[in-house]
């Protein structure tokens, strides 16, 4: 009897943790070492799972008088295995997730991994607020350096806030808000510094929303700096490339502006503007250019875009 049970065990566990992997599988995506990681879960519940119908399956067998039962109630043990042992390990591994507080979406929780992590209405993104039209397709990317966790905002003209106030880029401590369009999140570490969490407790000082071109110009580093007074870096060792569509260094989210529009390029320690065939046009001052040399306080306008050159 000792022999069948476990033989019955060990057949049981096998089986589990196959169904379990196949469901690991099912998921399988582009990011190899997340797939990876969903099998075993899904392997090790399914195991034990299985190995629970295994043990009791003799017993159940006893009480009912047919193994009908006993394989019903077994392979429910391995689908209730796999999903708890799936969910469990999930929560207890997240290090940095977010909670819509306010939204269509309100209460769902999306945790953080990879390096980086964009927030936007599309569907790709795998933070996705949908229904709101003022959330844009890729409004805002979460990247993750070290310890740190920085939010920067994609989306021009509808901003991106931190804490009630217009950021750039900002560095995410716990329990801050963030809000694009209608939708608020909270921002969550689960390991918190003593020293951050000492600061997190009283609510942060109101910045204003937008630095004043003083402070922008006084930035170091070469920048276009908009009418509101935000800073965009410009890279001086490699081409900065300027337009509206998401994969450009500076995003400018206005009609008039083509999709790569400009870019802007040092060469021999002075800063180049370029006209990438808009359909609106690049202008240096009031004149339209097709290439320019940029110097210190120069106005760039991108179709309808104002903005100012500080080198």
């Amino acid at each position: 009897m000792f022999f069948l049970v476990l033989g019955r065990i060990i057949s049981w566990v096998l089986m589990g943790a196959m169904l379990g992997a196949g469901v690991g599988i099912a998921g399988f995506s582009s990011d190899i070492q997340k797939s990876v990681v969903n099998v075993g879960k899904g392997a090790l519940g399914g195991a034990v799972g299985g190995f629970a119908g295994g043990f009791f399956f003799d017993f159940i067998n006893q009480l009912t008088g047919g193994g009908l039962t006993s394989r019903l109630v077994g392979l429910a043990l391995i689908g209730l295995a796999i999903g708890l042992v799936i969910g469990l390990v999930h929560e207890l591994t997240k290090s940095a997730w977010v909670t819509v507080e306010a939204g269509r979406l309100k209460g769902r929780q999306y945790r953080l991994e990879g390096s980086v992590s964009s927030i936007g209405r599309a569907e790709e993104n795998p933070v996705g607020l949908f229904g709101d039209p003022s959330v844009q397709a890729r409004h805002a990317v979460i990247e993750h350096h070290g310890d740190d966790y920085v939010l920067r905002g994609l989306a021009v003209q509808e901003g991106t806030f931190v804490n009630g106030s217009r950021v750039e880029s900002a560095t995410l401590k716990d329990g801050d808000r963030i809000r694009l369009g209608s939708y608020e999140l909270s921002f969550h570490l689960r390991q918190v510094p003593a020293s951050a969490s000492a600061a997190a407790v009283a609510p942060a000082p109101a910045r204003p929303s937008a630095p004043p071109p003083s402070v922008a110009q006084a930035a170091p580093g070469p920048c276009l700096v908009d009418s509101e007074g935000n800073r965009f870096e410009v890279h001086p060792g490699q081409p900065t490339r300027i337009g509206r569509a998401l994969d450009n260094d500076i995003v400018i989210a206005h009609s008039s502006v083509s999709r790569h529009h400009a870019t802007i390029e040092q060469r021999d320690g002075a800063f180049e503007l370029r006209d990438l065939a808009s359909q609106n046009g690049t202008f240096v001052g009031q004149q339209r250019v097709s290439e320019a040399p940029l110097r210190d306080g120069d106005m760039v306008r991108l179709g309808e875009a104002t903005l100012t050159f500080r080198a």
